[in-house]
Formats: C-alpha cells, sequence, structure tokens
C-alpha cells in the first residue's frame, strides 16, 4: 500500500479534522475498516508567517523545498494539503 506524505499540519485542530476526513473516504472508497499509512511533515507556522510579514519570501520558498526534500529522501508522496482532495479516493 502506498503512504501518503502531507507537507502542512499548520495546527492540531486543521491536522486532526484533514485526517479523520483522510481516514474516512480511504475507507468508503476501499469499502475497508483499515487505515491508511500516513505521515504529517508539519511546518513551523509562526515561522512561515514570519517569512510572510518581513517579505522574506526567498526564505519562504527555501524552507518549503527543504521539506519536500526531507520527505523525498523518506520517500514520502508529497502531497500539499490543497492537493490532497484531488487524490483518487477522493474522486
Amino acid at each position: 500500500m502506498k503512504k501518503i506524505g502531507i507537507i502542512g499540519g499548520v495546527g492540531p485542530e486543521s491536522s486532526i479534522e484533514y485526517y479523520r476526513l483522510i481516514i474516512k473516504r480511504f475507507q468508503q472508497k476501499l469499502e475497508t475498516k483499515d487505515y491508511p499509512e500516513l505521515i504529517i511533515n508539519s511546518i513551523n507556522m509562526t515561522e512561515m508567517l514570519n517569512y510572510v510579514f518581513t517579505n522574506q519570501l526567498d526564505k519562504l520558498v527555501v524552507n518549503r523545498q527543504q521539506k519536500v526534500q526531507i520527505s523525498l529522501k523518506t520517500y514520502i508522496l508529497n502531497v500539499e494539503v490543497e492537493e490532497l482532495m484531488k487524490i483518487k479516493i477522493f474522486g
């Protein structure tokens, strides 16, 4: 089974909600009680907002690229939260 990797996790409330949604749709789509393998690579939202508010967008981009590279090195499928809704189990 493929793993789903998410670069996100901007807070526990949002992480809980989309984690619940992923499990529900996965189980419905595959008609199973199993759970998908899911890894969340959380970002530091305070750091991200600081880059935005201080107009250091180049550092923001580098930071995001580093998160993707970390995930790629561990063979995780990288999916932004917005793109998650396009995965086959949601179709």
